[in-house]
């Protein structure tokens, strides 16, 4: 063996060893890119849910006003048309005064659902503010609030029932 080939044969024994400890040093190099990049898009993703959260409550805000202007006034004036058609004797009328209570009673539904929606989103602009937020969604959410009903559903309450 010449004495070119014994040094590469040498060097390229230790060649993997040092070969690994590079590539090993670009991948942690590369794990900080990542991490950076993901906290990135987390903060992205924060801000835009509260842009979206901003924008949801002024929407919701403006309906909810509509909504209790369109109750008071179905409101009212079912209550006046029942009352005029029930002294002149107009079925057709009250009738038609009953439709506007009705109405007005959907009316106020919406106007309660939107507070309670409105409410949740305040939750979630003030824990994006804390840097509390986390996206769970509404599904789940809704899955959270049933599991915490079934079990309380199905705690003993000291009488065995199994007898």
């Amino acid at each position: 063996m010449s004495d070119e080939e014994s040094h590469c044969t040498e060097d390229c024994f230790f060649e993997p060893a040092r070969h690994t400890q590079q590539k090993k040093f670009s991948e942690d190099f590369k794990m900080g890119d990542v991490t950076e990049q993901i906290q990135k898009i987390f903060d992205e993703n924060k801000v835009s849910d509260l842009q979206k959260f901003v924008r949801q409550r002024a929407r919701i805000n403006v309906a909810n006003t509509l909504l209790m202007y369109g109750f008071h006034v179905c409101q009212s004036s079912g209550i006046l048309l029942t009352t005029v058609a029930t002294g002149y004797k107009y079925q057709e009328l009250i009738w038609v005064g009953v439709g506007l209570n009705v109405l007005s009673s959907i009316l106020l539904a919406f106007e309660k659902i939107n507070t309670s929606v409105s409410t949740n989103l305040m939750k979630n602009i003030v824990a994006i503010k804390d840097g509390t937020y986390v996206d769970e969604g509404t599904i789940v959410s809704e899955i959270g609030k049933n599991d915490k009903k079934s079990t309380n559903e199905t705690t003993p309450t000291g009488s065995d029932t199994n007898v």
